[in-house]
């Protein structure tokens, strides 16, 4: 599996994927962990073949030949598993980056020549017929809203699979000092952003108290894991402090901002390591559904998700995904097939 040359940072298509990852924005500590992360599970022993034990027992006549994937707005560890499972099935695949992520689809093609990177404006309707009108099967990562449009545009004959917006959060009870520091490290991986960082953490314990539980984990790690806000994310932090000041209880680190409130319903963050902790009222996870990603959980909680598709997971764990974790609790490969029904 050519893909898997990715996995060198130091040289060669592995450092090219890191300098792409740096220029979004990442400081090289969390860029370098984010990407080890998914790079490690890829390693991990048997797991290629847990994924390709879905193909046991389907004709390979409908494995498709080629496939267009649509790595709009998210982390390169998305795109890259998206890449790596279509070339799993032996498909050429045409990447379309995010527009100024041009650099990271020529990273992810220096390390396989049958994967080919297509970069066009997401407005560019023509290039996006050209780009879509051999492929079998188009895989989108992106906003519900762009899921919608690209799935508008294609061919009754051609399988689509989207991967739309989703959230995480936590549930909190009596936790050990080590997952504390688990905790502060799912937090901190991809400075909050990505529909696995936790944006919210539900307690049965004082919010309040709790919070400062976890601004003192979290100050113990991101010495470890810098973090230079944009000005815009700067903006929503100032704006989120000052209406949380209000509401609750506002609590400062290095490079954090937590919110304790009395409040339980969610409120989505914008990522930039800003985080809500709130009281734990009648499982309120529940209400998120199906969007709800991953609920990262204590030992000592009892906490079950809703949803089937929601991924429980130890403190930790959250952003370390295994390879043949079923996304959005489909399997990996079978919806890429040809023929495959749409959703």
């Amino acid at each position: 599996m050519k893909l898997l040359t990715l996995s060198d940072l130091t040289s060669g298509p592995g450092a090219a994927l890191l300098e792409s990852t740096l220029s979004m924005g990442f400081s090289e500590p969390v860029a370098r962990r984010g990407l080890q992360a998914e790079l490690d599970a890829w390693l991990a022993p048997g797991a290629l073949d847990r994924v390709r034990e879905e193909l046991d027992g389907i004709d390979a006549s409908r494995f498709p030949r080629e496939v267009l994937i649509v790595g709009a707005a998210t982390l390169p560890v998305s795109t890259m598993r998206a890449c790596l499972m279509a070339r799993l099935l032996g498909a050429r695949v045409l990447l379309k980056p995010a527009s100024g992520r041009e650099d990271l689809a020529a990273a992810i093609a220096r390390a396989d020549d049958a994967i080919e990177p297509r970069c066009f404006a997401s407005s560019d309707h023509e290039a996006f017929a050209r780009a879509v009108a051999s492929v079998d099967t188009v895989v989108a990562l992106g906003s519900d809203e762009s899921l919608t449009q690209i799935a508008s545009r294609l061919l009754p004959e051609q399988t689509f699979v989207g991967y739309g917006h989703r959230v995480s959060a936590v549930h909190l009870h009596n936790p050990g000092l080590d997952e504390l520091s688990a905790l502060a490290s799912d937090l901190l991986a991809w400075d909050g952003h990505g529909c696995m960082s936790p944006q919210v953490i539900w307690t049965p314990e004082e919010p309040a108290v709790a919070a400062r539980a976890i601004a003192e984990a979290l100050r113990e790690v991101e010495t470890e894991l810098p973090f230079a806000p944009s000005a815009e994310m700067s903006h929503h932090h100032y704006v989120t402090e000052a209406l949380g000041a209000m509401e609750g209880t506002v609590l400062k680190t290095e490079a954090s901002l937590l919110i304790a409130q009395d409040d339980p319903t969610f409120v989505e963050s914008p990522g930039g390591r800003l985080v809500r902790v709130l009281p734990d009222r009648g499982a309120p996870w529940e209400a998120l559904g199906e969007r709800l990603s991953a609920l990262g959980c204590s030992r000592a909680s009892t906490a079950q998700p809703l949803s089937p598709s929601t991924r429980r997971c130890p403190l930790g764990e959250m952003q370390r995904p295994p390879l043949d974790w079923p996304h959005d609790g489909a399997p990996n490969l079978l919806p890429m097939l040809r023929g495959a029904v749409r959703p």
